[in-house]
């Protein structure tokens, strides 16, 4: 079905926006009725955009259709207007442009003081906060406020103030940029020991370090720290790309309205603080585990977009701890509280998010034994997402049907689940050795009605292989696994 652009504008209003336009659109007085607002009631109700019932319904309620797309073209513009009002008390940037514009009024008026007043204060804003490209802006207001220079002086004192302007924002710029720079060369190389990699990057931080000016803008500073938290990461320095992080968080928290107006950016730099923290600093982990799911319950209850990105982010760290310490039964316990959260939020979480959680509830039940569980959580995970979402988590999900199904003595079945994983993996250029012996002994039992294989045999196998060349111990612990196997106790 066709998508109309008014349409997903109004359907992504929250309910106090909603309200402020409606009495956005009184302002005037005028008590007539006004079409445009039967027309922004009914296309906020519809889930969908269908012309043909539209016109119907407007025409059930006289009124003229042959206007329609003026109608709508007038609504949109209403909405942004609107918008930029409701927005303007916590947007550094609409707050600056908002000054700009009292500061052309009140000179077209001929208040010379009041404008200069107003031109300060624009002044300020964009330089404390991330407004500071205006700066060039306001200059050159305060410039036409004065009028014709009348020594040269005062032309070069201008030209000066005019300079420093410039140079303040070059360095937002710069730093932008080089934040651009280092967060292409992480999607590149990752965690690289590449020596050249790493010299070209140090002498490009050096050169960019010794360029920066003084007392620079939040925004200039934001850029920076960004930058240097992917370098850290690029460099494995753990330590350092927490404090990076660390501060870039500091700097948002100490900056008015930057957290409110920028929720999803402060999630961001919060949730690689709180994955960090496990490797840097433990002790500190539960606490700013419960400071990040906080964050989402102080904001306004209608923004369901960061509490689900703050829910999704929080739970999806919290069972990667789980299932590192090994601590499953605490993890059972937090399996319903995601299922709830992936149901209340399905249409704002990324469903690649989900087909991992399922992977991580068959792991915990197998962590736990209870492998007709881990059975259920699998086959939904393998039923319901398409492969493309994560072929590497998919792939594993087909490892551990054969691990469920040979524990609950569904022998026969192993030939095909084995076959079906094999050509999956070898098709993703997945099948590395650890999997492929492991599929391979998995086959052998299927074929001799083992069921209870010597997995010694496997075991030593396994203890061959080159484990830094060999990522399937990142997704199922297959040693651990093995070993309860050989002792006939559960896998810990």
């Amino acid at each position: 079905m066709k998508k109309d652009q008014l349409h997903l504008l109004l359907r992504r209003l929250t309910k106090s926006e909603k309200r402020y336009f409606r009495l956005f659109s009184k302002r005037s007085g005028d008590k007539s009725p006004k079409n445009y607002l039967t027309l922004f009631d009914l296309l906020t109700e519809a889930p969908t955009y269908d012309e043909e019932k539209l016109i119907a319904e407007l025409k059930k309620r006289n009124i003229n259709t042959k206007y329609l797309a003026a109608d709508k073209n007038y609504l949109y513009i209403s909405v942004l207007d609107a918008l930029r009002t409701y927005n303007a008390n916590y947007s550094a940037k609409q707050q600056v442009r908002r000054q700009l514009d009292f500061a052309d009024i009140l000179a077209e008026k001929g208040l010379p003081e009041q404008t200069a007043k107003v031109l300060r204060k624009a002044k300020n804003i964009a330089v404390g906060n991330d407004a500071a490209q205006y700066l060039p802006e306001i200059l050159q207001t305060e410039r036409k406020l004065k009028g014709n220079v009348l020594n040269e002086k005062d032309l070069e004192k201008s030209r000066a103030e005019m300079q420093r302007g410039n140079a303040i924002v070059r360095r937002l710029y710069e730093n932008e940029f080089y934040y651009r720079e280092n967060n292409l060369s992480r999607l590149r190389y990752g965690k690289t020991k590449n020596t050249e990699v790493l010299t070209a990057l140090e002498n490009r931080r050096a050169e960019t370090l010794a360029e920066q000016v003084e007392n620079p803008t939040f925004a200039a500073q934001k850029w920076l720290l960004q930058a240097e938290a992917a370098h850290n990461y690029i460099k494995n320095d753990v330590a350092a790309e927490f404090k990076s992080n660390t501060d870039l968080l500091q700097l948002m928290e100490n900056t008015p309205g930057f957290v409110k107006v920028n929720p999803l950016q402060y999630i961001s730099v919060f949730s690689r603080i709180l994955i960090l923290s496990k490797q840097t600093a433990p002790d500190d982990y539960p606490e700013l585990l419960q400071q990040f799911i906080a964050f989402a319950d102080s904001v306004n209850r209608e923004n369901r977009k960061v509490k689900a990105r703050v829910y999704s982010i929080a739970y999806s760290t919290e069972m990667v701890r789980i299932i590192q310490a090994k601590d499953f039964t605490v993890g059972q316990k937090l399996i319903p509280t995601v299922t709830k959260l992936m149901h209340d939020y399905r249409d704002l979480i990324d469903a690649a998010f989900s087909l991992n959680n399922y992977y991580k509830f068959a792991y915990i039940h197998i962590g736990l034994e209870n492998y007709e569980a881990a059975l259920e959580n699998l086959n939904e995970l393998l039923d319901t997402f398409p492969a493309a979402l994560r072929p590497d988590i998919y792939g594993y999900a087909k490892i551990l049907l054969c691990v469920c199904h040979y524990k609950l003595g569904n022998l026969t079945l192993l030939p095909h689940l084995v076959s079906t994983a094999k050509y999956y993996l070898r098709k993703e250029k997945r099948l590395f050795e650890t999997e492929r012996l492991f599929l391979q002994f998995m086959h052998n039992i299927g074929k001799t009605y083992q069921s209870r294989a010597d997995f010694t045999v496997l075991q030593n196998q396994l203890k061959n292989l080159d484990k830094t060349k060999e990522p399937a111990q990142a997704y199922f612990d297959f040693a651990e696994w093995i070993n309860a196997q050989i002792n006939n106790e559960p896998t810990k």
